[in-house]
């Protein structure tokens, strides 16, 4: 029935698969080129990447300081 009425029966998108799709994609009513999809697509891999290594520390000027580590000379 969900066909007919035109719903999707997905509710979930997998980001990754929708950066490398050939599906114009835009944000704001701005298309997102390719080279624009890949840098997009590494910003998210790296944010996902490094959550859990991610310190708050205080700073009394800002009240917090946050840190991102990637782990990228870890051994």
């Amino acid at each position: 029935m969900d066909y007919i009425t035109g719903l999707s029966e997905n509710t979930a998108y997998d980001l990754g698969r929708l950066f490398i799709s050939d599906k114009d994609l835009t944000f704001n009513g701005q298309l997102i080129t390719s080279a624009d999809r890949y840098e997009v697509y590494q910003l998210i891999a790296g944010y996902l990447h490094g959550r859990e290594n991610r310190l708050v520390a205080p700073d009394p000027q800002q009240g917090y300081q946050e840190q991102l580590n990637l782990n990228i000379n870890d051994k």
